[in-house]
Formats: structure tokens, C-alpha cells, sequence
């Protein structure tokens, strides 16, 4: 089938966006290793134990951490259309899920490790030789029961759905997955098990050996410029319909303080209509950039205005600690509704349940997530988003907050241009593209 030169243009101006962001890429510094969120605890004390009771502190454990006492012991669930049983059990060997099918077959897998933190649920690793296996059944804590994994309720996936790079790489503080076999991992899978530092603020060595004198030898968010802060955020809180790695690259590349681009381009197919926007699951930038907080906050909001990654507030305490960052910009009279309807709330004068509310995840059964567009009213539609686009797509983490692919007015291939950052780190340059390309 002949393709449009419209369609040829496209994958040429991705091609050479490609190509040029390749060129720009330093290579991780020498001598500057990980070291273990458990080194930083020696002169981090607080902040560490702090962290460890978040989310994302815990975001993995070994199964032998999970007791009965905070999960039911034993679940058994059948196939849709087909005679086979799933089911989980907990004796004084540990946790483990069978699969069987009355006189065909039984099998049965001890559980090695759970991802999450229980928030909205657990699921379960195997380990099976080098590679990692989800584990059929989860445990949904808003249902309070086991049921299938997603993606297991139309499908019967057995114990062979590997776990690659791309899905550990956001759960796990730093996996070993191997260069060759999808899903495989060293004979020792995680350098560290849950999230921790170094996901953050990068490799410690070298700021463990100057003793924290040197500036520069690790990352701190709060000095970077809000956008190149993010895509530590970006990472792991953005999807897109397509995610691609730079030539040569893999997922365990990208470092703080560094452009998330020159590692992966999340791609996402252009809308040129506003409307509800559907999905939470993993696009909490996107939808915090089409709030008009983020608008006329002149782009100055950012996920650090809200969040401290080293905090999670207690839900007693959440609606007060959200509601003094809403203060940062907001006044006490900002609120449409009265005071006596605000105090008459459970819990009290909670903006976030006004304006950030829990909606169901449809991708993930009994699961809910924060709606970060942080509407006025519930039914409130997605501005028109002003988007640079070559073919229908955008590229959703542009350096700098600008897509670097711009093209002329006049259509077919026209000019084009690739610009980096001056925001590089110190292996970094800028750079220009073609002449005549636009800013």
C-alpha cells in the first residue's frame, strides 16, 4: 500500500527527532554507583524512616511479610468458560497459587514476592529459573477479596505471563533484569527491593564519598526547574499509547535531573477535542497540566507543589495537609460553597473531595485514582489542548515542556528542527537544529 507523503514526512521528522536526541545523550557518570537506600539512612535518619511508611516505600515486599492476619488465607476462583481452578493458600511453608483441572492436572507455585502497597491492591511474583511470573490471582483491598490479576479475567494466562523490565522498572527500587530473555533476571533479581532514594535523586555514591560536601553529586528536586523535576514524576506517573526506548537505551537508564526523552518518548495519539477525560491510570501529568490551576499558574504548578515524596499524611490528617497547599494559591473565600457546608463535610472542609475526587480505574478491577485535573465541578470538560503534532502525535515529555519537532505552515516536509535544553546536565549540550526551524 502506497503511504501518503504526508504519512512519509512524519516518520521522517520522528525519525530524525530520534536520531538527534541519540546523539545528545551523555553516558552515565563513572565512578558514581548505587549505593542502597539503607547507606542514606546513616545521615538521613528521619526523612528515611519517614519514607519507608509511604506508598511507594513499600511498593514491594517479600510474601513472607504478609501474615493472615492481613490477608485471607485461602481463595479459590474459576476459569470463565473452561473447568480450571486458581487458588491461593497459605500454610507454615508460606504463601503459594495452584492451577488445576480435575483428573488432568495440578500444579502449584510458591509466592516470592508482592507488588504494591495495598492502597488498592497486591498482586504476587513468582520466581520460575530467571525469569518472573505473575501470579494469577490478587487481592483487592477495597473489594476485600482474591479474585483474577488484570488482564486474567478474559484470559486464561496460567503462570506464563513473564514480568518485563517496563513493568518491575516502577515498583522496584532497582531490578538486575538480563540484557537477553524478556522477563529474565539475575540470580539476584533486585538490588533493592522497593522504591527508594535513588529512584529519586540517583546514584549515592559519589555523595557518600565527599560526605555530602560537593554540590552536584546527587539530585535535588527542589533546585531543579519544575520541568525537569517532573520527569522523575514522569517516569512512572505518565503513560502514553506508545512508549519508545532511544537507540541503545534501556528502562534502568534514565537518571534524575536528566531529560527523560533522551531515555524513552512517551507518544500519544493527538486529540483536537476537549471533553471528560476518561482515564486516571498513570496520566497524572497530562490531566494536571489541562487543570486550569496549572494554567494560570503561568506553568508554575507542578507535581512538588503538592507532593512530598518523603510524606504521606495519614488519612485522618489528609484533607487539612492537601488543603493548606490548595491555600498556597487559593484563598478562604476562593470556595463557592458556604462555611457552614464546607464544615459539615466528613472530614471537614476537604477541598480534594470536591475537586480531586476518587474515579474508578477501568483497567484495573475495585481500584480508584485521584482525578488530578482538579476540576471545579465534576462535569467539567478538557480544554482544547494546543498540541505540536507530526502524523497525529505528540510527544508527551518534551524537554522543557516544548515539543522539539516543529514543522512549517505551509504542510508536506517543510522545515524542521530539533532543539535541546539548556537545562542539560554537565555531559549535556545544546544544540540547535536545521536553520529556519521555528522556536
Amino acid at each position: 500500500m502506497k503511504r501518503s507523503g504526508r504519512s512519509v514526512c512524519g516518520m521522517r521528522k520522528l525519525g530524525l527527532l530520534f536520531a538527534i536526541a541519540a546523539s545528545l545523550v551523555s553516558a552515565p557518570s563513572a565512578g558514581n554507583s548505587y549505593v542502597g537506600s539503607k547507606t542514606c539512612y546513616g545521615c538521613h535518619p528521619s526523612i528515611y524512616n519517614s519514607f519507608e511508611k509511604t506508598g511507594m516505600g513499600r511498593s514491594m515486599t517479600p510474601a513472607s511479610d504478609w501474615s493472615v492476619a492481613a490477608l485471607p488465607a485461602n481463595a479459590a476462583l474459576t476459569q470463565p468458560g473452561s473447568a480450571r481452578t486458581f487458588a491461593v493458600e497459605h500454610n507454615e511453608t508460606g504463601w503459594s497459587q495452584s492451577e488445576s483441572e480435575p483428573g488432568v492436572f495440578a500444579i502449584a507455585h510458591r509466592l516470592d514476592y508482592v507488588v504494591g502497597s495495598g492502597e488498592n491492591g497486591l498482586t504476587f511474583l513468582i520466581r520460575r529459573g530467571r525469569y518472573l511470573l505473575q501470579a494469577p490471582l490478587s487481592y483487592y483491598s477495597k473489594a476485600g477479596r482474591w479474585e483474577f490479576s488484570p488482564g486474567y479475567e478474559h484470559v486464561d494466562l496460567g503462570f506464563g505471563r513473564e514480568v518485563p523490565e517496563e513493568c518491575i522498572n516502577c515498583h522496584a527500587g532497582r531490578a538486575n533484569p538480563l540484557p537477553k530473555g524478556f522477563g529474565a533476571y539475575a540470580d539476584a533479581p533486585f538490588q533493592e527491593l522497593a522504591i527508594g532514594c535513588e529512584n529519586c535523586h540517583g546514584p549515592g555514591e559519589a555523595h557518600v564519598k565527599s560526605l555530602g560536601k560537593r554540590t552536584g553529586d546527587i539530585v535535588n528536586q527542589a533546585k531543579l526547574k519544575p520541568r525537569l523535576a517532573e520527569d522523575i514524576c514522569l517516569n512512572c506517573h505518565q503513560s502514553g499509547d506508545a512508549r519508545v526506548l532511544q537507540p541503545g537505551k534501556s528502562y534502568l537508564d534514565f537518571r534524575p535531573g536528566e531529560w527523560l526523552f533522551d531515555t524513552a518518548v512517551i507518544l500519544k495519539q493527538a486529540s483536537h477535542t476537549g471533553g471528560q477525560q476518561q482515564a486516571d491510570l498513570l496520566n497524572h501529568f497530562s490531566a494536571m497540566q489541562a487543570s486550569r490551576c496549572f494554567r494560570e499558574s503561568a506553568s508554575k504548578l507542578s507535581c512538588l507543589t503538592c507532593h512530598d515524596p518523603h510524606i504521606q499524611p495519614r488519612q485522618a490528617a489528609s484533607a487539612s495537609y492537601y488543603r493548606t497547599k490548595c491555600l498556597i494559591c487559593h484563598g478562604l473565600q476562593s470556595c463557592g460553597l458556604s462555611v457552614k457546608a464546607r464544615v459539615a463535610q466528613n472530614p471537614l472542609d476537604d477541598c480534594a473531595a470536591c475537586h480531586m475526587q476518587k474515579r474508578k480505574v477501568t483497567q484495573i478491577s475495585h481500584s480508584a485514582l485521584t482525578d488530578h485535573r482538579i476540576p471545579a465541578r465534576t462535569d467539567e470538560l478538557l480544554p482544547v489542548m494546543v498540541q505540536n503534532e507530526v502524523d497525529g502525535l505528540i510527544v508527551v515529555n518534551p524537554p522543557n515542556g516544548r515539543n522539539r519537532l516543529h514543522s512549517d505552515h505551509h504542510g508536506g516536509c517543510g522545515r524542521h528542527g530539533v532543539l535541546s535544553s539548556n537545562e542539560k546536565g554537565p555531559h549535556q549540550r545544546r544544540t540547535g537544529g536545521c536553520r529556519g526551524s521555528h522556536p
